[in-house]
C-alpha cells in the first residue's frame, strides 16, 4: 500500500502511516524500517500490541519509545495513554531520564486520542481551564462554525462519559454516579443545538441561524440544483 501511494502521489505530498507494536520491540523496529523503505515520510506507533487491551489496564510501552525512534530516520509519532497534560509531561520526563545526550532519539510528536475526546483543552499549554468552561466553550465554537449537531452531540457524549481511566477532574458540574448517568441520558436524547445549549447553560440565539443550520445535509441543500451530485444509474439486469 505504501509503495503504491508513494508511486502515485506527487513527490511533495507527505506520506505517513500508523502501526501498532508487534510482539517484540525488535520486530516493531524491523517493520518501521520496512515502512520507511516503502516511502513513508513519518510513522505513528501505538505503543501496545494488538493483543493488549487498554480497558484491562495494560499500559502503553513508553519505555520502548527511544528504541523505536532510533530504528528509523523519519519522524516517529508516539501514541498511547496520553490522557491528560500530566501524562504528557510524565512521558517526556521518563523519556529524558532514560536517554542521554542532545542527539538521543525521541518522538517528533505525540498523538492524542481519548484524552482529546474527553478534554479538548489537553492541547493547551496555558493554565488548566475549568472543565465546565471547556465544555461550554466547545459548544459555543461548534455553534459559531456551524458544526453538524450529530457530531457535536457525539463529542459531548465523550466529554461526559464515565471511564475508570478518565481524570477525576473531568466531571461536568461535578456530577458523579447516578446524577451523571441521568445527565448523560439527557445528552443522549438531545434533539437539536438549541436544547443542547439549554442543558449546558450556554446562551444561544436561534434567530441568528438559518432553519436546520446544524442538520447533516444543510450544506448540500445550499447547493444550486446544477451542482447537485446526480444519483447513480440503475443497476443493469443484463
Amino acid at each position: 500500500i505504501l509503495k503504491s501511494l508513494r508511486r502515485e502521489l506527487p513527490a511533495e505530498t507527505a506520506l505517513s502511516c500508523k502501526i501498532r507494536m508487534l510482539p517484540t520491540v525488535a520486530q516493531t523496529c524491523d517493520f518501521m524500517q520496512l515502512c520507511e523503505r516503502s516511502g513513508a515520510n513519518a510513522v505513528a506507533v501505538h505503543m501496545r500490541t494488538p493483543a493488549e487491551d487498554r480497558n484491562k489496564g495494560q499500559p502503553a510501552h513508553w519505555d520502548a519509545a527511544a528504541q523505536l525512534c532510533s530504528a528509523v530516520n523519519i519522524p516517529v509519532i508516539a501514541n498511547g495513554d496520553f490522557l491528560s497534560r500530566s501524562h504528557i509531561a510524565e512521558f517526556w520526563e521518563r523519556l529524558g531520564a532514560s536517554t542521554c545526550g542532545e542527539n538521543a532519539a525521541a518522538p517528533a510528536a505525540l498523538m492524542v486520542a481519548r484524552g482529546a475526546l474527553w478534554n479538548p483543552s489537553i492541547f493547551s499549554r496555558q493554565e488548566q481551564v475549568p472543565f465546565d468552561d471547556v465544555v461550554r466553550n466547545y459548544i459555543r465554537t461548534a455553534a459559531r462554525v456551524n458544526n453538524i449537531f450529530f457530531n457535536t452531540k457525539w463529542a459531548l457524549r465523550e466529554m461526559v462519559s464515565q471511564n475508570e481511566q478518565k481524570p477525576a477532574s473531568l466531571n461536568f458540574a461535578g456530577l458523579q454516579g447516578a446524577a451523571l448517568r441521568r445527565f448523560r441520558n439527557k445528552v443522549d436524547n438531545l434533539p437539536n443545538m438549541s436544547e443542547c445549549c439549554k442543558l449546558f447553560g450556554v446562551d444561544h440565539d436561534t434567530s441568528a441561524y438559518p432553519h436546520k443550520a446544524f442538520a447533516i445535509d444543510y450544506g448540500r441543500r445550499l447547493l444550486p440544483a446544477s451542482a447537485a451530485v446526480p444519483p447513480p444509474p440503475p443497476a443493469s439486469n443484463g
